[in-house]
C-alpha cells in the first residue's frame, strides 16, 4: 500500500464507504472540489464531509446541540450523516442552502484508514450523476481513468443501503433523506 501525507492540490481518490463507492477530495481545497462536480458532470452542489475521526469535526462546524450530540454518540461510526452550523473557516462551496453542513463519521475500515492520511474529505458517491454508483474499483477505472488521482482499495466491498441524513431544526428532528437510521431509531436512542 502507498504511504502518502495528502492528495495533491485538486486531486481526487476513490474508495469504499459502508454504503457505495465514494469519490472525495480534501474538503478544503476548490479545486478538487471542481474536479469532483466534473466527474459527477452536475452542477454546483454541496457534498458530504466524511471524517475518519470525531477530532476533525471542529475544523468544520460549531460545537453540536446536545441533542445532535446525543446522536453523534448513538449512531456514529455509522452511515449517519448529520448536519451542522459551520465553523468560521468552513469553506462556503460545502455549504447547503439551508447554511448547513453535512457531516458523517464513516464506519468503513478502509475508508478510515484512507482519512487517517488525507484528513477530512469532500464526498459523493462514485457515479455520474442520474447513473447507478460503481460496483467495484474496476467498474470506477473504466468510467474515471486517469481523472481519479487515487484509487484506494482497501477493505470490504460496500454494502448498500443508503445513508440517513438527519438534522435539528427548530429543536425537532427531520429527516432529510431515509436511510439505515430511522427517526424512530434516533427518537428511540437519543
Amino acid at each position: 500500500m502507498t504511504s502518502f501525507r495528502a492528495l495533491p492540490t485538486g486531486g481526487v481518490a476513490c474508495y469504499p464507504t459502508e454504503t457505495c463507492w465514494g469519490l472525495g477530495g480534501r474538503y478544503d481545497d476548490r479545486d478538487a472540489y471542481r474536479a469532483l462536480l466534473d466527474l459527477k458532470r452536475c452542477t454546483p452542489r454541496p457534498f458530504l464531509v466524511l471524517l475518519g475521526t470525531v477530532d476533525d469535526l471542529p475544523k468544520l462546524a460549531l460545537p453540536p446541540s446536545e441533542p445532535v450530540r446525543k446522536a453523534m454518540d448513538a449512531f456514529w461510526p455509522g452511515s449517519l450523516t448529520l448536519l451542522f452550523e459551520p465553523s468560521a473557516g468552513c469553506p462556503d462551496y460545502l455549504l447547503g442552502n439551508s447554511g448547513k453542513i453535512a457531516v458523517r463519521l464513516g464506519s468503513h475500515e478502509g475508508a478510515r484508514r484512507l482519512l487517517a492520511h488525507t484528513g477530512p474529505l469532500v464526498s459523493t458517491s462514485a457515479n455520474v450523476s442520474g447513473e447507478p454508483v460503481v460496483k467495484d474499483l474496476d467498474e470506477a477505472r473504466r468510467w474515471f481513468g486517469e481523472s481519479v488521482s487515487l484509487y484506494w482499495d482497501d477493505g470490504a466491498s460496500p454494502v448498500p443501503p443508503r445513508t440517513s441524513t438527519l438534522a435539528v431544526w427548530d429543536g425537532a428532528w427531520r429527516v432529510l433523506r431515509e436511510g439505515p437510521v430511522s427517526l424512530e431509531d434516533l427518537e428511540r436512542r437519543v
